[in-house]
């Protein structure tokens, strides 16, 4: 390992510190060790925990170690060697276990990130497995000491959330932020109180093909950018290069198909009123995309540029690559819902995606959540779910329906919006309230 004396002081921490012991044997490997004596060690202590999930007492592991002599496991010669190491470790000082753990940390991911360019040359270039690749990144990146995370008290933190609050309120009363990161449509952003995307949460828009769903999510970007927010936008199915001249229309006032013509113009106009956030576009062909390569490009964006993205949008869910395969691919949908919020929770960023309606809402004036294409389970592992529908009539006149059905923290309800489209504008103005 390191050298001696944090081995010892390794091995005494996973002896005698739960805290440590939660965290280290999830992680640590007996082979990391120099000595057969302490790999031994390690081994009994990480076993226990693992069975009993508590770090070992005096008892269990002489107990534990008798065992192993009469097996033969262990030479019955060596009973002295492991009794004064033993002795050793139980008079080390422990109390800087936390500075121990954060240091056992670095060098497990050191030796993890050694052994995975050897088996990266070796096994996952040759046979072209970037799937697995990119799955033992991501394992890697996940080694860390969450798992000490204490429990926080609601009583004690009574104090702490009302000063937050205060604070928010503050800070949105005076127009210097937003409570959360807007939709852009004040019908919509008032029923939320405007709290919008929200970090840790994923939200699910559903809509029939060819009703505005990437509209609606590009909406939702430049609004992020506006406020000062930064967002991932990971395309699955539209060009960057299409996204670009969308996104162009709408903040210049020019129509989509004038961009090309009056590129001069639509130059000037964007350059001009630049927003404080940015956008980040990366573009996967269908079903080549992992949640893993989604986390690999927010991981890449904080190490090449320094910048943490608050909203990640995927568009969208159903043209994703499962993680794992399934023999169905209802299964699989529900795991690539459940990993986007994972990952929404792990990186500390709001996260916005589509899925498609069946073919019964194609003409529905409302589209409920049991129009939804394939697995209803994405409806139940979401935090939101809100949905666009209309007749060929009321979309021939650039009018939606959107529905807000599935929110934990929102009454359903429904109303009619104004789009226009040709300008890139997803949200022109409000019509009337369904329901």
């Amino acid at each position: 390992m390191i050298d001696e004396q944090f081995e010892r002081k390794t091995l005494a921490c996973l002896m005698r510190v739960h805290e440590f012991s939660m965290v280290a044997s999830a992680h640590l490997k007996p082979s990391y060790f120099d000595t057969h004596i302490r790999q031994n060690i390690a081994k009994i202590c990480i076993d226990y925990f693992k069975q009993y999930r508590t770090s070992i007492t005096q008892d269990a592991f002489v107990m534990r170690l008798k065992q192993l002599f009469s097996k033969g496991t262990i030479n019955p010669e060596e009973k002295d060697v492991y009794i004064e190491e033993y002795k050793k470790l139980m008079g080390l000082d422990i109390r800087d276990w936390q500075y121990i753990l954060d240091e056992l940390i670095k060098f497990v991911r050191s030796k993890e990130v050694k052994h995975l360019v050897d088996k990266t040359v070796t096994d996952y270039l040759p046979q072209e497995n970037f799937d697995d690749l990119f799955k033992e990144f991501t394992r890697i990146q996940q080694i860390n000491t969450a798992n000490a995370t204490q429990a926080e008290s609601y009583r004690d933190s009574v104090s702490e959330r009302t000063e937050k609050r205060k604070e928010a309120l503050q800070e949105f009363n005076s127009g210097t932020q937003t409570l959360g990161i807007p939709f852009g449509i004040p019908k919509l952003d008032k029923a939320l109180g405007y709290r919008g995307l929200v970090s840790k949460e994923l939200i699910l828009v559903g809509a029939p093909p060819k009703t505005g769903k990437t509209n609606m999510l590009l909406w939702c970007a430049n609004t992020a950018a506006e406020h000062g927010y930064n967002t991932l936008f990971v395309t699955l199915e539209t060009s960057i290069g299409v996204l670009g001249d969308r996104l162009d229309a709408l903040r210049s006032g020019y129509q989509i198909n004038d961009v090309l013509y009056r590129y001069t113009d639509v130059y000037e106009e964007v350059s001009s009123k630049l927003p404080t956030g940015d956008i980040f576009f990366v573009e996967y062909p269908s079903k080549s995309c992992t949640v893993n390569d989604i986390e690999y490009q927010i991981r890449q964006l904080q190490m090449r540029q320094n910048i943490k993205p608050d909203l990640v949008i995927v568009d969208y869910l159903d043209i994703l690559k499962p993680i794992r395969s399934k023999n169905e691919s209802w299964q699989e949908e529900s795991d690539m819902t459940v990993d986007l919020r994972r990952l929404a929770g792990e990186q500390d960023v709001a996260m916005l995606s589509a899925t498609q309606g069946n073919r019964s809402t194609m003409n529905s004036a409302v589209f409920y959540g049991d129009g939804v294409k394939g697995s209803f389970d994405k409806i139940a592992h979401v935090d939101g779910f809100l949905t666009l529908s209309g007749t060929r009539q009321d979309k021939e006149q650039g009018r939606l329906t959107m529905c807000v059905s599935e929110f934990r923290n929102a009454p359903a309800m429904a109303f009619k919006l104004q789009t226009n489209m040709a300008f890139g504008r997803f949200y022109e103005d409000f019509i009337e309230e369904v329901y």
